[in-house]
């Protein structure tokens, strides 16, 4: 495409001279020598310009044009234009030469353009006729005056940059600020994720259709690229679906960050430090990393990639900041909030990306997320101050995802000019020639309106009532402010200048202001400027103040009245077919009927005053409202129930006490034959269990681990037996190393019912009240399961179902039961699938379809952080998922100091046979009395070890978390203790078994736990500990029993876990009272590991049974165990 010539009006006038000068041909043939870079080595000199032009007899002719200089009188006409018209200046500064200059200086008798002589070595040129090489080094000249107004008065001897002192003003400074770090706090707290509007529009809106430094109409390509850019990003950075994607965020959750900017933006990179990384490599694969011993080395995107996909909000400082900062990148990108910024280097010319801080909800969010940043960013090898290192990460994202989108504009797709190129594919272009020289001053003019902001002004407009509305503008300096008119004669007159000169092309009335203190607003005016001007001003940066009644505009709103036919419902699920239903027109707090909503609209007016306050009714809002009321689509009953929750219908007084009726507890009294007796928390969400299954609600139980979800539980079951509404079978389906927890409390808890254990191989189902089952076993026979007749279907760890695909999942929805309860100790509040698919269980269709769910909430919440669609989807869930925390006060006063839990676990096969063989041959050995005591203490050693881990025993087993377990059971506690972003203590007697938990830990959870042993000096082992007690990343602590029994403070831990017991209360408790003590704010649980049907069960109960009588004294020892007899001893270890 040819490039167009005199694309302002300057240009053009120009062009109309150069047309007096020669004929049609010449100038046709001298566009196209300019077009195919036939004019060359282009050169200014004072007032003279000259070139090369490539001929057609010769390689080359010379050709020049002399401008006569102005004189001294011209000079003062042009000096008192600009002194008396001080926007026109302000223009010039701006990169654009008014039209209204060009009219004054004709008006003043001075010319431009009139006044040079051409010159060229060519036999077609004579005299004052212009040749075709001379055209086409007009036309060239022409092309760089558009860019760069000031060359017309240089080539006429008149320099306005000195004549004004302007130099400054006009120089291109790197975009990004770089403030050196200075130590500073950094904040704990979440920052607020703002919602930002599409500000496509707005960008579009300040810039002009053919700029300079372009031969197509760039607001076009500009327009065309921001409408890709949705697209490109689901594709380029939206979260990954990857199985690997927990290994990662546990990771990262641990790693240290280092991001480095480099000077042209494109090629920065995250420096990310785990060791663990290299180990686990396999895990990034498809991802463009590159890894060594310490960690890796990441580009911003792929990393930004990665954080999308990861739920958790705990980790590392520097994993904190940027969970929440690529949030917000997408958010902006999404919104399309970043803008093209120009970097010269090195005589070249590069165009990146950076964030649109002009916008007040952009200068906000970057304000929040900047007290996140911990010292992470480097340029020039100089750390960066938080906001400078905010700015320069996400203008690294930004760019590097206009790189990934391979926009090309459909005009010239094939072929784009090489601006293009810099634009959209990180293209540096070189700066040679004279036709270059001013191309990156004509890009940055042209989005300089953004940089208003980058000022060390603050602009303000008030807009004031008395009788009428006024507009006064002033500007700020520190502390004081100065009307317009007077800010010219104090502050810097340039730079004031250059803010008029943007502004006054949006708000005509800004002239006016340079004489005036105030201006009169009509009506009209006023409208005008609230829903349309004032949106551009403040997306400037500029400060509007209005009067009360301004701030806040209501906007309509649909809302619903809803009426039941009859006065008797019995059930919710009778509701639909019995509803009748009024549309209603909500604004503000107050509602009037659709009638008078029409009347409002038939004004023809978008600002309406309405009862004191201002309502905004445009008319594609009002079409939307009225082609809703036609469609009078009927909701379901669960919809209704969810306005109600909301506040987004108003219901009948019969109706919403029907829904209030709904969530009342009844006076549910626990059955006599539970053999517990609930604290109060527990007896409250037992009755909140009862009273919504009997309403033909399922339920979701999702207390904080160890407030007694499983006896709540049991409780229910037990009421619902003995009421009568449970008559069939109860089926509990739950993770393999909880069948032995909830055997034992059932048998503890609720010995009149009697329960089977459906698992293993040869398994049958028994006649019995409950069957418990496993995920697994859920799976792979399901019809067999579909086949028994259930009344009541309880899941715990309800987690396990999280995945809405898996077949485990699709098993466990399929079983058909009347009364359906969940059961989780996880956060299902930061997982909204996970929340959804406990939801289809208990609740089917209530969150309709994950796809429905997903777009209403997912996005919304999970990334860009929603407060108000997070506490819609709280109200609406709220009635039917009861989740209490150990901190909430409702709830402290009932626990105890320490819950104390026993974590039963079950052998591997392997484990079992090496158990028997040891206890076998060891009790033969006991024949003879003497030996007896040793032995059984070695006994004791050995059947513990073998219990812990096979390799803790014979030292040459794998090292392999499925090889024990306990081992598997630990697992299993500590992912969840990390998914509650907890600590936790491990205590064993073994300094190998401690060895081998690191390893398994680092292996299964990819984390690296801190570990304190004897061995170790006074000086690491206080290191340690402070660690574990201060980082925030470091959650495990695992500690041989000696070496952390004494004189330790750990109270930064919640969960204490004995891994292995010394049959000793004393001890225990020793070691428990390391987290346990002064200084503690958290409530602790404690862990203690048995396994099932081994030594370890009946010691346990045997100490139990001593306690009750009096407490053992730590100086016991497990010395008493060597005292039983062989028959004793026999029945102990068979």
């Amino acid at each position: 495409m040819a490039k167009k010539y005199g694309v302002t009006p300057w240009g053009a006038e120009l062009l109309r001279v150069l047309e007096r000068k020669t004929d049609y041909g010449r100038l046709s043939r001298g566009k196209t020598y300019a077009n195919t870079g036939k004019v060359y080595d282009v050169t200014i000199e004072g007032n003279r310009i000259a070139a090369k032009v490539r001929g057609n007899y010769s390689p080359y002719y010379r050709t020049s044009m002399t401008f006569t200089p102005f004189s001294e009188m011209e000079i003062g006409k042009i000096r008192k234009i600009l002194d008396d018209n001080p926007l026109i200046l302000a223009s010039i500064m701006n990169g654009e030469l008014p039209e209204a200059l060009l009219t004054k200086l004709l008006e003043a008798g001075v010319s431009l353009f009139r006044d040079f002589e051409m010159q060229c070595d060519c036999p077609d040129f004579w005299g004052g006729f212009a040749c075709k090489h001379i055209a086409g080094l007009y036309y060239i000249a022409v092309s760089e005056m558009d860019k760069n107004p000031f060359i017309l008065f240089s080539l006429r001897g008149f320099d306005l940059v000195k004549a004004y002192g302007i130099e400054k003003e006009i120089i291109i400074t790197y975009p990004l600020s770089l403030t050196p770090y200075r130590e500073a706090e950094v904040s704990r707290k979440d920052p607020e994720i703002i919602k930002l509007p599409d500000t496509a529009p707005f960008i579009l809106s300040m810039l002009s259709s053919h700029p300079p430094f372009a031969p197509i109409d760039y607001r076009e390509v500009m327009e065309e690229f921001y409408k890709k850019v949705p697209r490109a990003l689901a594709q380029t950075i939206s979260p990954l679906q990857s199985e690997a994607i927990d290994g990662i965020e546990r990771l990262l959750q641990n790693a240290e960050y280092r991001f480095t900017l480099e000077h042209i933006v494109y090629g920065s990179h995250f420096r990310v430090d785990n060791p663990l990384l290299a180990e686990s490599k396999q895990l990034f694969d498809g991802l463009d990393a590159v890894f060594d011993d310490k960690g890796m080395v990441i580009a911003p995107l792929t990393l930004a990639r990665l954080f999308l996909s990861f739920e958790d909000t705990n980790g590392s400082p520097g994993y904190r900041y940027l969970f929440f900062l690529f949030r917000v990148a997408y958010l902006m990108i999404a919104s399309k909030a970043f803008i093209p910024m120009v970097i010269e280097e090195k005589k070249k010319l590069i165009i990146a990306y950076r964030p649109l801080h002009s916008i007040p909800e952009v200068r906000k969010q970057l304000s929040e997320l900047s007290g996140l940043a911990p010292k992470i960013a480097k340029a020039k090898r100089e750390h960066l101050d938080q906001s400078s290192a905010t700015e320069s990460i996400l203008s690294a994202v930004m760019s590097d995802f206009v790189l990934q989108m391979k926009f090309r504009h459909k005009k010239l797709k094939n072929n784009p000019p090489d601006i293009s190129l810099s634009f959209f594919e990180g293209k540096a272009l070189k700066i040679s020639s004279f036709e270059e020289s001013n191309l990156a001053a004509s890009v940055y003019h042209y989005f300089a309106v953004f940089d208003i902001i980058k000022s060390q002004y603050r602009y303000k407009i008030y807009i004031d009532r008395e009788e009428e509305y006024t507009l006064t503008i002033k500007v700020q300096h520190k502390e004081k402010e100065y009307p317009l008119s007077q800010s010219l004669k104090v502050l810097k007159r340039m730079e004031v200048l250059k803010f008029i000169a943007f502004l006054n092309a949006h708000l005509p009335e800004t002239s006016t202001l340079l004489k005036e203190a105030s201006i009169e607003l009509s009506r009209e005016k006023l409208e005008t400027f609230l829903l349309n001007t004032s949106t551009i001003i403040a997306n400037l940066g500029i400060d509007i103040i209005l009067p009360r009644e301004l701030k806040n505009l209501l906007r309509p709103k649909l809302t619903l009245k809803a009426s039941s036919k009859s006065k008797n419902l019995q059930s919710f699920f009778d509701l639909r077919s019995m509803l009748e239903y009024d549309w209603q027109i909500a604004i503000g707090d107050q509602t009037i009927s659709v009638e008078a909503f029409e009347k409002l609209v038939e004004e023809g007016r978008e600002l309406i005053e309405f009862r004191d306050h201002f309502v905004v009714i445009s008319p594609e809002e009002a079409k939307n409202i009225f082609a809703q009321i036609r469609r009078k689509q009927r909701m379901s009953s669960f919809e209704v129930l969810q306005a109600s929750l909301n506040g987004e219908a108003f219901l009948t007084e019969e109706l919403q006490a029907f829904i209030d009726k709904l969530f009342t507890p009844r006076e549910i009294t626990v059955p006599g034959t539970l053999q517990a007796e609930l604290r109060a928390y527990q007896e409250r969400g037992f009755a909140w269990n009862i009273n919504n299954l009997l309403n033909g609600f399922g339920t979701i139980l999702a207390d904080d681990m160890g407030l007694g979800k499983t006896i709540q539980a049991i409780a229910t079951i037990l009421y619902l037996k003995e009421s009568g509404f449970i008559k069939k079978k109860v089926l509990i389906v739950v993770p393999t190393s909880l069948i032995n927890n909830w055997e034992n409390e059932l048998d503890k808890f609720a010995p009149t019912l009697t329960y089977d254990t459906y698992y293993g191989l040869n398994r049958t189902i028994e006649d019995a009240d409950i069957v418990i089952t496993t995920y697994d076993i859920v799976r792979r026979d399901l019809e067999k399961l579909k086949k028994e007749k259930i009344d009541c279907l309880i899941i715990d760890e309800a987690q396990k179902i999280k995945n809405p695909g898996t077949e485990t999942t699709k098993a466990v929805k399929s079983i058909k039961a009347k009364y359906k309860i969940a059961l989780s100790g996880t956060p299902v509040e930061n997982n909204l699938a996970e929340l959804w698919s406990l939801f289809d269980f208990a609740l089917p269709r209530y969150l309709k379809s994950l796809g429905d769910f997903s777009k209403t909430y997912a996005k919304a919440i999970e990334i860009e952080k929603d407060a108000c669609k997070t506490e819609r989807l709280r109200k609406i869930t709220a009635p039917f998922m009861l989740r209490r925390l150990k901190t909430d006060k409702a709830i402290a006063p009932d626990l105890p100091e320490k819950i104390v839990v026993d974590e039963y676990s079950t052998m591997t096969k392997e484990q079992a046979a090496l158990y028997q063989s040891v206890v076998d041959e060891s009790l033969e050995a006991m024949a003879d009395e003497e030996k007896k005591g040793a032995l059984v203490l070695k006994l004791i050693v050995s059947l513990k070890q073998i219990c812990n881990h096979p390799h803790n025993y014979d030292k040459k087993s794998p090292i392999d978390a499925k090889r024990s377990g306990k081992s598997q059971q630990l697992i299993t506690l500590l992912d969840t203790i990390l998914q509650r972003d907890e600590k936790v203590l491990i205590f064993t007697q073994y300094t190998e078994m401690g060895d081998i938990l690191v390893k398994m830990i680092k292996e299964e959870l990819l984390t690296t736990p801190l570990y304190l042993k004897g061995s170790q000096s006074r000086k690491k082992r206080d290191e340690i500990v402070a660690r574990f007690q201060n980082d925030v990343q470091h959650k495990i602590f695992i500690l041989s029993l000696k070496a952390g029994g004494v004189g330790l403070n750990l109270t930064a831990a919640n969960h204490v876990i004995h891994y292995d017991l010394w049959f000793n209360p004393a001890v225990e408790n020793q070691a428990t009272d390391r987290a346990f003590r002064i200084g503690q704010t958290k409530n602790v649980t404690v862990h203690r590991f048995i396994t099932k049907n081994s030594f370890e069960e009946k010691i346990d109960k045997m100490i139990k049974a001593k306690q009750k009588l009096s407490d053992l004294s730590v100086t016991v020892g497990e010395s008493w165990l060597a005292e039983m007899d062989r028959g004793e001893l026999k029945e102990l270890f068979g």
